[in-house]
């Protein structure tokens, strides 16, 4: 049985690789995140395309990442000896390369090389050739080049070898994809961009702001590298994850492409970024891709785009793959792209504001480009939307959705009167009250004491916890802290664990799911926790947290503590904003 666990990632901040604790590549798509997948085993078997470096007889495995690197080196240690693999993607590569090393550390050990690449999510079977000093794999569209220092066997469908690699012995296996009707971009050698490599990626973490403080700075650097990781590059964007399909449900439906931007998840992710480094840069490129992505009128902005600013296509099934661990369907696409999500517009508004405080030059026409949004906001804030979580059953008046537009009004407000804009700043203000005023009355169950998922509702919501982290109400309110205690009571499940709300079918529009902990709304009550006084608790739940990231630091989006594993896709930016959010609570906030 696969476990998410296992995978660790490579990036080239335009595409990335999985590879897992058995030195086999399982997932990877070219030459983009989202584009498809050529190895794809991940979503099915081995003969939907897998590259595997291993040892054959029994072993014990290490991994780590080379230090503020995702450069990966795997130990293998067996009887006969043991035997070191390095897998790394250039950074910032111009062409799509993958570099793997084996080198003998001790005795001769015994290995198996298997290279099954398939276009297309595993669906087709190409041709491979040899020319020259390289092997050729070829079908439609796609080619990949393959150099490899021993002599492989070529079957009809794979490149195989079964070797002893002993002490002081080091083999290097190049592959890079390209446009089968292009010639290569760039071809690289090892030895020119492995130091280069890690030098730019340690570069990029130099003065982040938690090093010195945190109880674990290896796992905040790790994350905060993993937003960098999750980025593509030529355009600013940032996916949530770099997969699909990685169940939330084992054996269930709930399925998801996550290889795309959403503009709350970005704008939640660079903020992140941006606090805890002072990383101005990763700020300006976010904000010149919302820029694109957003212009014309703002009723066009989208829940999700394309990497590049492209429109999403809808769910669409690939049949012919029997999922993770057999979770079906696999979906490519994500019809999430036709939803109404009040927060999107926020967005907008949000990284201007981000912008300014950094002392960003303004853009062309951005505060119009603010205020014509908040035109907009105000027209449909009344209006029911599927909200943050994107529920699949009817739109409703979901309390976050109308408190992210109260938070909009409000950081205008602050920006135009901290900086002399041009603003209608009395009548923005009138509109923040009468929301606060709809959100408490109707926002709120006097049943239950306490805020509610949506208008009407007596179940309460994780996102609810964001109700004080934006100053809507004061930490000490009663209705505040009546809220907590009922999301504690409804939804804890062990050691600060949260769900995000109870799961049903009419409020998702899908079969029922078991109870599993959502890490971003472990992040978010840690960081009420901090504000309330309650520091052991919110350190609990970060320690937690630390306890269920993989050997290399990584975290999927939701965690089932009663199988004690990870789920759905993954690495989960959201998961990784939870730890650097409380850590900056924790030990930044005075």
């Amino acid at each position: 049985m696969q476990r998410i666990e296992d995978l660790a990632l490579l990036s080239n901040l335009k595409t990335a690789a999985l590879i897992d604790c058995h030195g086999d590549l399982k997932w990877m798509c070219a030459p983009r995140f989202s584009s498809p997948a050529c190895f794809t085993s991940l979503l099915g078997n081995d003969g939907n395309g897998h590259w595997r470096i291993c040892p054959t007889i029994p072993y014990k495995v290490k991994r780590r990442y080379i230090e503020d690197t995702f450069v990966l080196e795997t130990e293998f240690t067996t009887s006969k000896g043991r035997v070191r693999l390095t897998d790394f993607m250039p950074y910032k590569d111009e062409g799509t390369h993958l570099f793997r090393t084996i080198e003998g550390l001790e005795g001769d050990v015994p290995m198996t090389f298997i290279f099954r690449p398939r276009f297309y999510y595993g669906s087709i079977i190409p041709l491979i050739e040899k020319e020259e000093d390289e092997f050729t794999i070829i079908s439609g569209l796609d080619k990949l080049y393959l150099k490899s220092p021993i002599d492989l066997d070529v079957e009809k469908d794979a490149l195989k070898k079964d070797i002893v690699v002993s002490a002081q012995e080091s083999f290097s296996f190049r592959m890079c994809w390209s446009y089968s009707y292009k010639k290569r971009k760039v071809v690289y050698e090892r030895d020119e961009v492995f130091s280069k490599t890690i030098l730019s990626w340690q570069e990029w973490i130099k003065g982040n702001k938690l090093s010195d403080t945190s109880i674990h700075p290896e796992f905040i650097k790790r994350s905060m590298l993993t937003l960098k990781a999750l980025t593509f590059e030529p355009t600013g964007s940032l996916v949530a994850a770099v997969t699909t399909s990685l169940p939330e449900e084992p054996g269930g439906v709930r399925n998801w492409d996550y290889r795309f931007c959403w503009p709350r998840d970005a704008a939640m992710s660079i903020s992140a970024v941006a606090r805890a480094t002072d990383r101005v840069d990763e700020v300006s490129s976010w904000r010149e891709w919302l820029t694109r992505a957003s212009a014309g009128v703002p009723k066009q902005l989208r829940t999700v785009y394309g990497i590049r600013g492209e429109v999403v296509y809808d769910d669409k099934e690939l049949e012919w793959l029997d999922g993770f661990n057999k979770s079906v369907p696999v979906i490519i696409g994500n019809s999430a792209n036709r939803q109404r999500q009040l927060d999107i517009y926020v967005s907008v508004v949000e990284i201007f504001c981000k912008s300014r405080k950094l002392g960003l030059p303004p853009l062309n026409n951005d505060w119009n480009e603010v205020k014509e949004v908040l035109e907009y906001l105000e027209e449909i804030w009344t209006e029911p939307d599927e909200g943050i979580w994107e529920v699949r059953g009817k739109k409703r008046h979901f309390v976050q959705s109308k408190l992210t537009v109260w938070m909009a009004f409000k950081l205008a407000v602050d920006v135009a009167q901290r900086m002399n804009l041009d603003a209608p700043i009395d009548h923005w203000k009138s509109l923040m009250s009468q929301i606060h005023h709809d959100i408490c009355e109707k926002g709120f169950s006097p049943k239950r004491n306490s805020f509610v998922q949506y208008y009407g509702a007596e179940e309460v919501d994780a996102n609810l916890l964001l109700l004080p982290l934006l100053e809507f109400l004061p930490f000490d309110d009663p209705r505040i802290i009546n809220t907590i205690k009922t999301i504690e009571e409804d939804l804890l499940l062990e050691e600060g664990l949260l769900m995000r709300y109870r799961p049903s079918h009419e409020l998702e529009g899908l079969p029922p799911s078991k109870p599993k902990a959502f890490l971003l709304c472990s992040g978010w009550l840690g960081q009420c926790y901090v504000n309330m006084g309650r520091r052991e608790e919110a350190l609990k739940i970060l320690k937690k947290l630390y306890s269920i990231c993989n050997d290399v630091g990584l975290l999927a989006e939701q965690y089932d503590p009663e199988r004690r594993c990870l789920l759905g896709n993954f690495p989960q930016a959201f998961s990784h904003i939870a730890l650097i959010s409380l850590e900056m609570e924790l030990f930044k906030k005075k």
